[in-house]
């Protein structure tokens, strides 16, 4: 029997506690100009350490970006920051998109790097534990051919895996832990058009990757989920496409692999040829690439539900988050599903105006499968602000944390990490006093001063135009 429990959050005191202001400690990063600031990437290591990577304009051009990569220590002390150049003519931007960091503390960073041809080419970067630069790899296509890299991961012996996109197809590249090239994989779709890879993980000695893949020639709104599994060495397993409804327009955001080679993604679909209209598209594969299950979430109105994160405990349970429209605006809308896709239950979040745009970005598990979510919502007046959010295993609101920035300005977290001590991280853009994001990376106190807190329903509510995501750091 299916068993669903639907909570659209209406906050009262008696079963909800809030805490505001109240990090450990909070980092901003302005870059070396008064110029923008955008996070793109976060991760953490064992020993406390918060590593950070985004795009910060430099000196010149209004246009010319820096890949700014950052190391914080447990107390959220810089350690070292480093900025990268890519040097490239005209238009001189460089890009990251993905942060990983090995047993011995080497980080690495992938994006794109503006070359002297007016393309973009694959960035790959190696720093040592204490920020030295190690290798920069400059992967370049044919004259004319963008190449853009999204993801990566390392294995247990340092090789580097990266994959993207170039010339319009999965490109997947391989180095070892010298920056030495070993191998090269790519992915021509069904209909000869634009593939793109945007997620890679490594498991249990096999290689997945995940993204769009067009199955019309020449159509925009016809587009799928496609899964690659590959060997370390670069041989295909198995190769998975999910069309969705009407052959329309699926996309991935995020992937998750157990440990028994299970395979999870999420995203969303289109349920018509609208871009307004979609639902979440959570998939399980088995480790052989058969499709286990499939399912879908459409939200309390018709429109535009997309899923962000994905996570899986340790019995199997599968826990998606995002944004999911309402009848006034946008809410968090995280799910959790049994091993077998059984809905177990449903929180929306609903902000505290109760008609804002709130939207979840990231979401992670702690080992007492306690679930985790972070993203943006406007608070009282408006302003969008980070919100952070703990659930129990059985879908119960524990606490709610909100951090709006002493400037009084736009705030959206999209990175969060539970460490082995309970201890959370979270990461996004932060408006600040010269008006332009800055990076903003928190840790947050496992057990949370937390204070009693009451809201109402409102006497009356209003409708208010939908709010903009801010500085929404997705480029693909």
């Amino acid at each position: 029997m299916k068993i669903l429990f639907l909570c659209v959050v209406i906050l009262s005191s008696a079963s909800l506690t809030i805490a505001n202001d109240n990090p450990l400690w909070t980092s901003r990063y302005s870059g070396i100009t008064t110029g923008i600031d955008e996070v793109r990437g976060m991760v953490i290591d064992n020993t406390g350490n918060t590593y950070i990577t985004g795009r910060s304009q430099g000196s010149g051009l209004n246009n010319n970006y820096d890949i700014a990569t950052i190391k914080y220590n447990q107390n959220g002390d810089s350690v070292w920051v480093k900025r990268f150049n890519g040097g490239g003519m005209g238009l001189p931007v460089d890009e990251p998109h993905d942060i990983a960091v090995d047993n011995l503390g080497n980080v690495y960073v992938a994006g794109f790097s503006i070359g002297q041809d007016m393309t973009s080419d694959f960035i790959t970067i190696k720093y040592n534990s204490i920020g030295d630069t190690v290798w920069v790899r400059r992967l370049t296509g044919d004259i004319g051919i963008n190449q853009i890299a999204y993801s990566l991961d390392v294995d247990g012996i340092g090789n580097v895996y990266v994959t993207g996109t170039g010339g319009g197809n999965y490109l997947t590249v391989s180095y070892n832990s010298n920056g030495d090239f070993l191998w090269s994989k790519t992915y021509n779709g069904i209909g000869n058009d634009f593939d793109a890879a945007y997620k890679l993980k490594i498991k249990n000695g096999f290689l997945y990757v995940t993204g769009i893949s067009r199955s019309v020639f020449g159509s925009s709104i016809s587009a799928d989920y496609l899964t690659i599994k590959y060997t370390l060495l670069g041989d295909s397993v198995w190769i998975k496409r999910y069309n969705g409804t009407d052959n329309n327009y699926d996309e991935p955001e995020d992937m998750f692999i157990d440990n028994s080679g299970n395979v999870y993604i999420t995203g969303f679909s289109r349920n018509t040829s609208s871009a307004e209209s979609a639902d979440y598209l959570t998939i399980k594969y088995s480790s052989a690439g058969d499709s286990l299950w499939v399912r879908r979430y459409n939200g309390s109105v018709s429109g535009l539900d997309e899923a962000k994160s994905i996570a899986v405990d340790n019995s199997g349970n599968v826990y998606v988050t995002g944004r999911s429209v309402s009848s006034n605006g946008y809410d968090y809308a995280t799910i959790k599903y049994s091993s077998s896709g059984v809905e177990e239950w449903v929180q929306r979040f609903n902000g505290l105006t109760f008609n804002s745009y709130d939207e979840a970005n990231d979401l992670a598990l702690d080992r007492f499968g306690n679930v985790y979510v972070t993203g943006t919502s406007q608070g009282t007046t408006m302003i969008a602000d980070f919100v952070t959010i703990r659930y129990s295993p059985q879908g119960t609101m524990q606490w709610l944390n909100r951090y709006n920035s002493p400037a009084n300005r736009e705030d959206a977290a999209y990175f969060i990490a539970v460490d082995s001590l309970g201890f959370v991280y979270v990461s996004g853009n932060s408006v600040g006093s010269n008006l332009v994001a800055d990076f903003l990376t928190m840790k947050i106190d496992k057990s949370t001063n937390i204070e009693p807190f009451n809201s109402s329903i409102p006497d009356n509510l209003s409708l208010n135009q939908n709010y903009p995501n801010p500085f929404n750091p997705e480029t693909k």
